[in-house]
């Protein structure tokens, strides 16, 4: 208020300068002395003045008064505040006593008034732009100008204040009103009749008055010479709420403000207390009914100063209220609600928040709430409990949540919870008391983000350290879930991102992860960059599944059963099986995904019976292995594979590295251009015609870009081709083998075949007695392009073929070895499978199992609930019946 004074002064003696000039000197020469008083103004003082030079100048209007009015007038700050408007005014307008300015020397101003008046005041730490005087300015034997005016007026005047060192912004827009008293005296009564369209004052980034119209009709004891303010007569208008306020304040040597302020509603309801909500909400509570008496009660009281507070009290009273709005399902009656926030002495941690209670009726659901907050700035300490009966469609409709375009449901709630933060922090869950339960029904969720979600029954009982769901019920999209778990160290994962525990069940008969699987956003032009989901390190769960059907892309998996567990960011398959494409999958292994490093897997897995053309229709599989783009038939296999993956979760083909044994039973190979090219060498159709593969056992690897296949015995035809080697990702080929071609064969073809014969060597061959022609293959070049080489290896004779075929039983025999123990173990990845998937049903049967069970005595609980409440209504209906017929019972 001094400081506003102050303020006030500088104003007066910028117009009482112009008012003396203009008296002093004649009407012409008022244009030259607009202009020198101007210059004089701005050497006086801390700031830049402007104003129209056609000042408006009457001495006959309102004599023995003199009219003044001056036009655009403007102060704005230099230095520090360059460029800040403190003042602004279209037009102002004063009357002064010119018989005390011609005999006093003293300017008396009875009335002043500002058009459109802007008052901007800013603080910057120990600055402030009001600060505008010089020291020293004045000068002796001068015209005594004094801001003793008995009244201003305003007209559509806005005012702020603003300290960005204490975070505190005020305002207040298109005030109207004036300011009367005996403003001469020290001690005076002011009188204030203002009217304010738009208040907002914002502390420390928390809106404490958003946007409320202002009224205040009041009258103020002011003592100029002790700095003391005092409330008598007033009325402010918050909205539609009127206050009162007793008591006042005063300024103290040091420059602080001592306050001892009291204020309380008069005859509040409810509606007044909502003409409170901000304007930006109105719009949407527009045709709200409410009923109910209110009341609102608090002081300040104590020193502020820069390094003390006021202690303070807020008490909001509603008793019996009632809210009806056309959007709601049912109306909220009974409503009560008690808050009292106190500080007794205005440091941070003294703050106390209480919520005695809040309490209504919703529909035919009661819901009490409180709450108790202390310490809140140093070691919280909450109490508090909710119970209740929630209806979702009418919390819709009371806010808007963005992205949710439908949210309907009943929630359920008893919860509890009493203890300091602190004691979480220290892990001490025990000390922080909780205990409660909330159970959902018929939820239905539709948000621009997710498929609409069905939630039919849900179900959490929790208390300090532990929570178990005994039932989720949902269907998201097409997918539906059932789900049961319970869970450990909730608090601990919750507050301080350590690890939850637990065990989880879920069961689905259709799991669409089409549905959840976005739009892929690039954000990099490299494929290997790291992916942006990870598996959270604090997870350590165990996960049984059971689905009946599993859609991901294009592939359809049925009955997929088996145990997981998540933790470290990895997930560890313990065994996972799956009916895919009319065959049987099985593996285990992990996946492991953390935010700072590449996604990586390692899995074992075994394949049976799967059709070979369907699963390597994916680019990847295709690189791994070409041929299959021309085979069609079955296969099985068991392999080993790790590699780490690209961001769309796909291997990184150059670091893969896989081992495994593949078996073909029936299979049939056309079009490939490496057999068409031997066909034509051979001039043998068997190799351009379909060639059938039947129960052929291929050892394979992929390591460092090579798909290595070791050695295989192929029969096309009457011929037998043995073959070996690798390709490389880029389908580049390095194959060797040998091709045997019996005699019979060798006679009808000769005329090809000798091609490759020597020529020494073929003047003999009729002297020959052979079985078998021998012609090394080399296949070359790429995929689509084969080179195909042959050469003579050698024709063997009876003599040679005797002492050869020792040699050959040998290799044969190592053969046959090694195709028994590729044989063996497949048949024991077969058998393995085969156990996995038995302990893999076994354990998800006895898990879900042990969740039916519990939702089948959950459901049995409900029904003997029911039922108890219908004996509870019929006996109270009975003992009704005999008060009527038999008087006196009961009485």
């Amino acid at each position: 208020m001094k400081k506003l004074r102050k303020l006030v002064t500088i104003l007066v003696v910028v117009f009482v300068l112009l008012i003396g000039v203009a008296i002093a000197l004649p009407i012409l020469y008022k244009k030259k002395l607009v202009q020198y008083v101007k210059a004089e103004l701005n050497e006086s003082l801390n700031a830049r003045i402007q104003f129209a030079e056609d000042v408006d100048f009457n001495v006959f209007a309102k004599f023995p008064k003199v009219s003044v009015g001056l036009d655009s007038l403007t102060i704005i700050g230099i230095e520090s505040f360059a460029g800040d408007t403190l003042f602004a005014s279209t037009e102002v307008n004063a009357t002064i006593q010119l018989m005390e300015l011609i005999r006093n020397q003293r300017v008396v101003i009875d009335f002043m008034e500002a058009i459109d008046p802007t008052v901007n005041l800013i603080a910057k730490g120990d600055e402030n732009n009001w600060d505008i005087t010089l020291p020293d300015s004045s000068s002796e034997g001068s015209v005594a100008f004094s801001s003793g005016f008995e009244k201003i007026h305003l007209a559509h005047g806005n005012f702020s204040y603003t300290d960005s060192t204490e975070d505190i912004y005020l305002q207040f827009r298109d005030i109207t009103g004036n300011f009367s008293g005996k403003l001469t005296h020290q001690d005076f009564d002011l009188k204030s009749m203002l009217d304010c369209k738009d208040a907002w004052l914002k502390f420390d980034n928390i809106p404490y008055i958003n946007h409320i119209p202002l009224t205040v009709d009041a009258i103020t004891h002011i003592n100029l010479e002790n700095d003391v303010y005092e409330f008598r007569e007033n009325s402010i208008w918050i909205g539609n709420l009127l206050l009162t306020a007793d008591g006042g304040m005063r300024f103290t040597k040091d420059e602080a403000i001592d306050f001892d302020l009291k204020y309380a509603s008069k005859n509040a309801n409810l509606d007044e207390l909502l003409s409170l909500i901000p304007a930006y909400y109105k719009e949407e509570l527009s045709g709200m009914e409410s009923t109910g008496t209110a009341s609102v009660s608090g002081s300040v009281k104590g020193l502020l100063n820069e390094v003390r507070y006021p202690g303070y009290d807020l008490n909001i009273l509603l008793n019996n209220g009632t809210i009806k709005h056309h959007s709601f399902l049912n109306d909220f009656k009974n409503v009560n609600f008690h808050l009292d926030v106190s500080n007794a002495d205005g440091r941070d941690n003294s703050l106390i928040i209480n919520l005695k209670r809040l309490a209504l009726v919703h529909g035919s659901e009661p819901v009490e709430a409180n709450l108790f907050l202390k310490s809140i700035y140093s070691d919280p300490f909450a109490k508090g409990n909710v119970r209740g009966k929630i209806d979702l469609a009418d919390v819709s409709k009371l806010m808007d949540i963005e992205g949710v375009t439908r949210l309907t449901g009943q929630v359920l709630c008893d919860l509890g919870f009493e203890g300091h933060y602190s004691s979480i922090e220290n892990e001490e869950y025990d000390q922080f008391k909780s205990s409660g339960s909330i159970e959902a029904t018929s939820i239905d969720y539709v948000s621009n983000d997710l498929p609409p979600v069905h939630l039919d029954k849900g179900e959490i009982d929790f208390t300090s350290t532990h929570v178990s769901v005994p039932i989720v019920s949902a269907v998201v999209g097409k997918s539906d879930f059932l789900m049961n778990g319970n869970f450990d160290n909730f608090f601990g994962y919750l507050f301080k991102h350590e690890d939850l525990t637990g065990k989880l069940t879920v069961s689905s008969g259709l799991f669409d992860t089409n549905e959840f699987m976005g739009e892929e956003e690039s954000t990099t032009s490299d494929s290997n960059a790291v992916i942006s989901i990870a598996i959270p390190g604090n997870l350590n769960l165990d996960v049984v599944y059971d689905f009946e059907n599993l859609v991901y892309g294009d592939y359809q998996f049925e009955h997929l059963i088996g145990e997981s567990r998540i933790s470290d960011n990895t997930l560890n398959i313990n065994q996972l099986t799956t009916r895919f494409l009319g065959g049987l999958v099985s593996f285990k292994g992990l996946f492991r995904a953390s935010k700072n490093e590449a996604p990586f897997t390692d899995i074992s897995m075994t394949v049976q019976d799967l059709p070979i053309e369907k699963v390597f229709s994916t680019p990847v599989l295709q690189k791994l292995a070409p041929v299959a783009e021309y085979a069609k038939g079955v296969f099985s296999s068991t392999f080993h594979f790790k590699s780490n993956l690209s961001n769309d979760l796909t291997p990184q083909l150059s670091d893969i590295t896989i081992e495994g044994v593949m078996n073909i039973f029936n299979c049939d190979i056309k079009g490939l251009k490496s057999f068409n090219e031997l066909a034509q060498k051979l001039s043998y159709d068997a190799y351009a015609e379909p060639v059938t593969v039947r129960d052929l056992l291929l050892s394979f690897s992929v390591k460092d870009g090579k798909i290595n296949v070791e050695p295989f015995d192929l029969p096309i035809g009457e011929t037998s081709l043995n073959l070996g080697g690798y390709s490389t990702l880029e389908r580049a080929l390095h194959f060797d083998g040998l091709l045997t071609i019996p005699k019979q064969l060798y006679l009808r073809n000769a005329s090809s075949l000798n091609t490759y014969i020597p020529s020494q060597q073929l003047n003999q061959i009729d002297s020959i007695d052979f079985k078998n022609l021998e012609l090394a293959v080399n296949i070359g070049g790429h995929f689509k392009d084969p080179k195909v080489n042959l050469a003579y290896k050698t024709m063997t004779s009876s003599i040679k073929d005797r002492v050869k075929s020792r040699a050959k039983q040998e290799l044969d025999k190592q053969k046959e070895l090694l195709q028994k123990k590729a044989e063996a173990e497949m048949d024991r990845a077969k058998e393995l499978a085969k156990q996995a998937q038995d302990e893999a049903e076994r354990k998800a049967r006895e898990a879900l199992d042990d969740q039916k069970k519990k939702i089948e005595e959950q459901i049995q609980k409900e029904k003997d609930a029911a039922h108890k409440e219908v004996e509870n209504t019929l006996k109270k209906k009975r003992d009704e019946l005999l008060k009527r017929s038999l008087p006196g019972i009961g009485g």
